[in-house]
């Protein structure tokens, strides 16, 4: 069964839509009718916004059950069930493509340097690619990590790294109400440091633009858990 089909009932609670990622996405992206890629584009909201402002959206994502939500929910945007990893078989090119939610962790290093060459084949000079994930630096002397809990509403969502080496880290969610397991996964991810993933960027022809901890444009602090949002441009 697909993580969303486990998941369905709950993911909004635990992964809304907010309108101040979509803000900031909006200063970066060219202006409509650019043809826009969010890369694990889960239920395609963001998409589906972008659309609404008269982009050319495209969503990708594994997860068969999220895309089926999606192209269900949003019609007026584009869909495919395809993994990172096969980008340059999406149709066309683009204009501008963004990754959220830590996604990117989900590529090794040789992997992620492929997709970004991949992606670079698609998108003209100039062109924006931001990507989110946490910020892996100050977490990387550490041999686990758990996430404070998040209460919604009577549900408990729970993370943790619950062992990690510069290699990789084994990524444990539950959510729980009560002493109920409404839903528990476990993935490996890769980490990345900041200076890492910039020089693997630079590398493949990416710019750094900006660098910020959130989507209020918070400074990013290489010391500071939390989050890492990088804004690139195709050279």
């Amino acid at each position: 069964m697909s993580f969303y089909a486990e998941f369905a009932a709950h993911y909004e609670r635990v992964f809304p839509f907010r309108e101040q990622v979509l803000s900031y996405l909006g200063r970066w992206l060219p202006p409509a009718p650019a043809r826009i890629l969010d890369a694990g584009c889960g239920p395609g909201h963001y998409c589906a916004k972008l659309a609404d402002a008269g982009y050319e959206a495209v969503g990708l994502d594994l997860d068969e059950a999220m895309i089926a939500a999606a192209r269900a929910g949003h019609p007026q945007a584009e869909f495919h069930v395809l993994d990172l990893r096969g980008v340059a078989d999406l149709p066309g090119g683009l204009d501008g493509a963004f990754c959220l939610g830590n996604v990117a962790a989900h590529l090794s290093r040789a992997e992620l340097s492929a997709v970004l060459t991949s992606l670079r084949g698609k998108l003209p000079a100039g062109a924006p690619w931001l990507v989110q994930t946490v910020n892996w630096d100050p977490l990387l002397d550490r041999d686990a990590y758990v996430f404070p809990d998040r209460e919604l509403d009577g549900l408990v969502f729970q993370r943790e790294y619950a062992t990690l080496t510069r290699e990789s880290a084994v990524f444990r969610t539950s959510l729980r109400r009560g002493d109920e397991i409404l839903f528990a996964g476990e993935d490996v991810l890769h980490p990345l440091t900041s200076s890492d993933g910039i020089a693997l960027h630079a590398a493949a022809g990416f710019e750094l633009a900006a660098h910020h901890a959130d989507f209020a444009g918070a400074p990013f602090a290489a010391d500071r858990p939390g989050g890492s949002v990088m804004a690139f441009r195709k050279l």
